[in-house]
């Protein structure tokens, strides 16, 4: 009974297999059925309104339910093994999404406050497809749960501060894993004390934080998301230096340190250009503000530099995506020609060392390339070679090698780092030569304190006269009288404007025309044609003469009382000289008549609407009322022919010869449509004062905040001497630490 039974019992398992083996054959038809329909219709089961998010495990859509029925009753099949089947399907998209898009952040956390159990760093996932603001949020959110307060936080990646708006962090630069080959993606993470937040409070525009939406955010993050995301400071300072220079260069001029003289600078580029070098200007002011503590400390809470360089690692990441924006408006060949851009790389380089952040190790060589290359084209390989010399024989050498010394420093650490000592020790040798001669005597040093002059100065004066206290000290004293002739310089270039092409009028030629009888402003407006051209110059301003010469006054009288106008007739007769009645009468016969409502150039020609295109450089001036810096999108009215312009104020005023009213200006029929015309008239007026009041409560707001945090940095007139006079204390101190572990 026992063994018929047992056997009975094989035989039902025997026929369970084939039955469960059944099941699975028609559910993997079923999915294959179901993945050709969703492949004909286009349904995409991973996005919405079918998949909240990209993050696996999440529930279904709301239209997902009416899908699944759909293919039910078109099937003929089970509604309960139809969801499950587009479900797995949904999962398996998801999961396929999520190899693709995922980007792990490997973060060291810098600034304020200890994290829970002494951890200095995070590891999150993210999606590539998440905005810079729901990233933030996220990574904020997974800082608290650590730390136990919600986090103001700054992510740095490769140099660049990620930006809390409605950019993805691919288009930011945050690649998936699979483009770093798996690796995850270091990040320093900046974050500064608890922060205050209420429901009540409004979503700042500037962060455009949403809801993360990524697997690694927790239940906290979904509640930060609903407040306002982190505003990196940083970002509310360039928005307000942009705002400050949108319609020229508001309370900022870039000026040549060497030289003294303005810098021009092409529209498209001037915003992104002047933010970059105001940033970088305060980083640098950050980099110099060293507390105590040993040099490279790595903790955030290791020392004076450590925190001098997290600071100033916001303010220089920025500035280099500037820059970068900067080189896409068109600027690129102005960014191969200042020191600036150098220099930044160099100095983000600088915090990377202070922080001892071998992890960005990569960005870091990548930059020092940069700066090297910028270097070759400042100063030649004989000039090196010379300096080279002087040092070897104890001689104090030019300043201009700094930039050289640094470069070596700081490429010597990261050869070390790399492992390459031979290397790290040729650079870190070559820089300790040239920091020993680039030193000064202490005794020249007090003496030139003395005259007044400051340290840095002492200290800059006394290098480039190779350590000569006479030569240092009559240069100091010549110093005052060339930046006033600097000044007055700048101030002329203020007042002659710019030309055509974007560059300052040159004011030695305007002195050369003046200086053969013609008057200022006819040189000026002609080497603004010009583009200071002063030979094309000469010409337009003889023509210019010769237009303003007196006319017979009985010949014009005649052409005027036959109909003709009377800047045409007197153009006709200075053509036909003096004399020549007749022919100035046949000219005029023989032109088209006046358009009616039409308005001329001083030679007749109809003037045509134009907007300069955004792409070219330099602005239009209006030949009327001299008005400068027209841009676009304003319209101008522009004859060819003759390089003539007008402003839209200038050409209504213009008379026609035919009608003194503008052509589109009616003529009132009654007193109700003159009421009209007047009350319309006052609510365009009133409109327009109240968008001036905003605009200029916006300007003020951009310059309270551009001057209480970058006016301390932005005032100095001394920056070539500041480079120049650097005593290389924390460089020398570097060196040394990593040249005894050699």
């Amino acid at each position: 009974e026992e063994l018929r039974k047992e056997g009975a019992s094989r035989l039902e398992g025997r026929r369970e297999v084939p039955r469960a083996l059944s099941e699975v054959a028609m559910a993997t038809s079923l999915a294959d059925v179901l993945r050709e329909e969703l492949r004909k219709e286009g349904v995409k089961l991973w996005l919405p309104p079918f998949s909240p998010s990209v993050a696996p495990g999440v529930a279904a859509g709301n239209e997902f339910p009416a899908l699944a029925e759909k293919y039910a009753k078109r099937l003929a099949k089970d509604l309960g093994q139809v969801t499950g089947a587009l479900e797995d399907l949904r999962q398996h998209a998801l999961l396929k999404l999520r190899e693709k898009t995922r980007v792990t952040v490997l973060g060291k956390v810098l600034g304020g406050g200890p994290l829970a159990a002494g951890r200095q760093e995070l590891r999150v996932e993210l999606c590539s497809g998440m905005t810079g603001g729901e990233a933030l949020t996220t990574l904020s959110a997974h800082l608290s749960d650590l730390a136990g307060a919600t986090q103001q936080l700054r992510a740095i990646a490769s140099g660049r501060v990620l930006a809390a708006g409605a950019e993805t962090l691919e288009q930011q630069g945050w690649l998936s894993d699979l483009s770093r080959q798996g690796q995850p993606l270091r990040v320093l993470l900046v974050r500064s004390g608890p922060v205050k937040s209420t429901s009540s409070e409004a979503a700042d525009p500037v962060s455009g934080a949403a809801p993360a939406s990524s697997s690694a955010a927790s239940a906290q993050a979904a509640q930060t998301a609903a407040a306002p995301a982190p505003v990196c400071p940083v970002a509310r300072i360039r928005e307000a230096a942009e705002h400050l220079t949108a319609q020229g260069f508001g309370d900022f001029e870039l000026f040549d340190a060497a030289t003294g003289k303005l810098v021009p600078v092409p529209p498209a580029a001037r915003q992104a250009l002047i933010t970059a070098i105001a940033l970088h200007a305060r980083g640098r002011e950050l980099l110099s503000e060293r507390g105590c503590g040993g040099v490279g400390g790595g903790g955030a809470e290791g020392g004076g530099e450590a925190a001098a360089a997290t600071a100033a690692l916001e303010f220089l990441a920025e500035a280099d995506r500037c820059f970068e924006r900067c080189e896409a408006a068109g600027a690129g060949a102005l960014l191969g020609q200042i020191d600036n851009f150098g220099q930044l790389q160099l100095d983000i380089c600088w915090a990377y060392a202070l922080l001892g952040d071998t992890d960005h190790l990569p960005d870091a060589e990548k930059r020092l390339q940069v700066a090297e290359r910028m270097i070759n084209r400042q100063v030649t390989p004989f000039f090196m070679s010379v300096a080279e010399g002087k040092a070897k024989q104890g001689s104090t050498v030019d300043p201009q090698v700094l930039p050289s010394v640094k470069l070596w420093l700081l490429r010597g650490i990261a050869r070390r780092c790399r492992g390459d000592a031979a290397g790290a020790r040729a650079d870190l040798q070559k820089a300790d030569l040239f920091i020993r001669a680039l030193q000064v005597d202490v005794t020249a040093l007090e003496g030139l304190l003395v005259l007044g002059a400051s340290r840095v100065q002492a200290v800059a004066a006394l290098r480039r006269c190779g350590g000569d206290v006479e030569q240092a000290a009559a240069a100091l004293l010549a110093a005052a009288p060339r930046r006033e002739l600097a000044r007055m310089e700048r101030t002329a270039q203020r007042k002659f404007g710019t030309t055509l092409d974007g560059s300052y009028v040159d004011s030695a030629l305007v002195s050369q025309l003046t200086g053969m009888g013609f008057d200022e402003k006819a040189a000026v407006k002609a080497l603004k044609r010009s583009n200071n051209d002063v030979g094309v110059a000469l010409d337009l301003v003889q023509k210019s003469a010769d237009s303003n010469a007196p006319v017979d006054e009985l010949a014009l009288c005649s052409l005027i009382s036959l109909g003709f106008d009377q800047g045409r007739a007197e153009r006709a007769l200075r053509e036909a000289g003096p004399g020549g009645f007749e022919q100035a009468h046949a000219k005029l016969t023989a032109e088209p008549a006046l358009v009616e409502g039409a308005r001329m150039c001083d030679k007749g020609h109809e003037l045509i609407a134009y907007t300069r295109p955004a792409d070219k450089s330099g602005s239009n001036i209006c030949d009327e009322c001299g008005r400068e810096e027209i841009l676009p999108p304003e319209e101008i009215r522009r004859c060819a022919v003759c390089d003539f312009d007008l402003c839209l104020q200038c050409y209504e005023l213009r008379g026609t010869g035919s009608s003194k009213r503008p052509a589109d200006q009616p003529a009132p029929e009654d007193g109700k449509t003159r009421r009209k015309i007047d009350k319309d008239a006052d609510a365009a007026a009133a409109a327009a004062r109240e968008t001036a009041e905003a605009q200029e409560r916006a300007r003020e707001e951009a310059r309270e905040v551009v001057w209480r945090e970058l006016g301390r940095c932005l005032r100095r007139g001394d920056i070539e001497d500041e480079v120049a006079g650097v005593e290389l204390h924390e460089e020398d101190a570097l060196l040394q630490q990593h040249l005894s572990s050699l």
